[in-house]
């Protein structure tokens, strides 16, 4: 598992969230992609990288960027559970 984060919080942050613009579908049996595009106030700036390839639920790559209130990310990830006890997917 690698996640790296980076992030300038904005002090005066609410609440705000809006979504602009999502899409998301499936590239193969087991592993799905999405991309979205959205508005937040919580940080000026943000980088974020997720990657855990096996070893939990939706195992799989996630980037994030966030510039002055506006956020993209976009995720390629598996559909399957993990079976903690059996160390595979379900």
């Amino acid at each position: 598992m690698i996640y790296i984060k980076f992030q300038i919080k904005n002090p005066w942050h609410s609440n705000k969230f809006k979504n602009i613009w999502m899409t998301g579908g499936y590239l193969t049996k087991n592993k799905s992609f999405e991309l979205e595009l959205y508005q937040d106030s919580e940080a000026f700036l943000a980088f974020a990288v997720d990657m855990s390839l096996i070893g939990k639920d939706h195992a799989g790559f996630e980037l994030n960027i966030g510039l002055f209130g506006y956020r993209f990310s976009t995720m390629i990830y598996d559909t399957r559970h993990w079976d903690y006890k059996n160390g595979k997917w379900e």
